[in-house]
């Protein structure tokens, strides 16, 4: 194995090889396949490997096997818990960012800053009423769009 990069042409070439000896790779593939071999000593090397391999593999007689094997589900419940621990968290961001985003600017920000922002919400009562509200409203989305998310 060589330490260079191949380049996506090898790559795709190197999947078309196992691909082959399946069957299943349509006349026009087979054709691009055998075009790069011919001309690549690298990938033409990859192939003859892979074909003597798989040819000693498929020729050697079956082993039987006496123990049980289980086939587990994965869990929904730990992917369901991920995806409403990010719900969560991205409700709460973006109430911290629209409360943040109302919020009057502190003095020294309006000092330095060449045109004043509106104040929508004079106080910080007022800002965390708001945030809250953009809470329940993603909280009704969700319910209202049917999803299994709960925020």
């Amino acid at each position: 194995m060589s330490a260079q990069p191949l380049s996506v042409v090898c790559e795709r070439v190197r999947m078309q090889v196992s691909l082959e000896l399946d069957g299943e790779l349509s006349m026009l593939e087979k054709k691009m396949l055998d075009s790069h071999l011919t001309r690549c000593p690298s990938c033409r090397a990859y192939a003859d490997e892979i074909v003597s391999f798989t040819g000693e593999l498929r020729s050697a007689p079956l082993e039987p096997f006496d123990g049980n094997v289980v086939v587990r589900r994965p869990s929904r419940v730990g992917s369901l818990r991920t995806q409403v621990a990010l719900a969560s968290a991205a409700a709460v961001a973006i109430a911290v960012v629209a409360a943040a985003l109302q919020l009057e600017p502190s003095t020294s920000a309006q000092s330095s800053a060449s045109t004043k922002l509106p104040s929508v919400f004079p106080t910080l009562m007022d800002g965390q009423r708001e945030s809250e509200q953009v809470v329940a409203d993603a909280r009704a989305f969700k319910r209202h769009h049917g999803d299994v998310l709960a925020i």
